[in-house]
């Protein structure tokens, strides 16, 4: 019987399949608040699906990891994504193989995405950065520079006065005060930071950002990474986390999250309003007070008011040619956010 040790061995690499091919026809068009995406399937017979992403207008669009990623190994031809913030974008799609090899080129579209909702509360951050921070000092002008793990009289040459920050922390965050919007909603919050070069330092410096929302009782202090979306929500936080790099070292001048929702419509038949006033409650609460048009229905004369309204109700009057409150029938519309 032959041994295996009298077999001669033969090397033979399996190769992998061919990176897939660039996508074409990719076009990117906005339907109210989403965004749908397109494009013209590609030949591979590998092909695990698309990664689709966008970067500012004006961006490296030739370096993928600039991108912020909205979908990975998408299936289809088609995708429709409602989680894009107001902005002016490049859009950018690659497809994806089982091997997780990208086609070798970006395919590109630029659009404006119009915010089509309505603001609920904007949160600016700066100057005063009245909350929690880690490796950040607040400098005098309004903004957050990284601290320095070498104190001044460590330094042993005026060279080391040279840089900006000297041997920087690893990491620097800061967490905004907790926002109550007043009760649960389903709504949609983004943010935008800048981070500017410090004095001498490599720009390009970038930053991650964190959510932490919940419907109610006491914070539970859990942070996801997080770009945009809607979700349900009374109370929130927001986070940033920077980790500078030595050479690139930047100062936070800007953090402002935005929360917002499509605007609420309320529409009523047939509302029976008594002499006198009719104190309405609406179905749901809006955020601010919203704007209450009513009509008359009927055969008299007559016209409707809406007085005092509130974020929860509205008192509706029906009133004669006289000026006599007299009641009758309405229907209203009451629009807001």
């Amino acid at each position: 019987m032959q041994s295996l040790d009298d077999v001669t061995a033969y090397s033979y690499v399996i190769q992998g399949p061919p990176a897939p091919p660039n996508v074409q026809n990719f076009v990117v068009q906005q339907n109210g608040n989403a965004v749908n995406f397109t494009w013209t399937q590609v030949d591979d017979y590998a092909l695990k699906g698309y990664d689709i992403g966008y970067i500012d207008q004006g961006g490296d669009t030739s370096d993928w990891h600039q991108f912020i990623l909205l979908t990975e190994a998408s299936k289809g031809t088609e995708m429709t994504n409602a989680s894009v913030p107001a902005g002016t974008w490049t859009f950018g799609i690659r497809a994806r193989d089982v091997a997780d090899q990208l086609s070798p080129a970006i395919a590109t579209f630029d659009l404006v995405i119009e915010n089509n909702n309505d603001t609920t509360t904007v949160q600016k951050q700066e100057p005063g950065w009245q909350s929690a921070m880690v490796g950040f000092l607040r400098h005098w002008t309004g903004v957050l520079i990284p601290d320095s793990t070498t104190l001044m009289s460590a330094t042993t040459s005026w060279a080391d006065l040279d840089h900006f920050v000297l041997n920087p922390v690893s990491e620097c965050s800061y967490t905004t005060p907790t926002f109550d919007i007043g009760f649960v909603n389903n709504l949609r919050i983004h943010s935008t930071y800048q981070i500017t070069a410090g004095p001498g330092e490599a720009s390009g410096a970038e930053a991650t950002t964190y959510l932490d929302a919940w419907t109610t009782g006491a914070d539970p202090g859990t942070y996801d990474e997080f770009t945009v979306a809607t979700v349900p929500v009374r109370y929130l936080n927001m986070k940033i986390v920077y980790e500078p790099i030595a050479g690139a070292v930047g100062y936070l001048n800007d953090f402002t999250y935005t929360v917002d929702r499509s605007p609420l419509i309320e529409q009523v038949q047939n509302a029976s309003i008594a002499p006198g006033g009719t104190a309405i409650t609406f179905d749901q609460p809006f955020h601010d007070v919203p704007y209450v048009v009513p009509a008359y229905i009927g055969t008299h004369p007559y016209y409707a008011s809406a007085e005092t309204p509130t974020e929860t109700s509205v008192v509706i009057h029906v009133w004669d040619h006289s000026g006599n409150d007299v009641g009758g029938t309405v229907t209203f519309t009451a629009r807001g956010i």
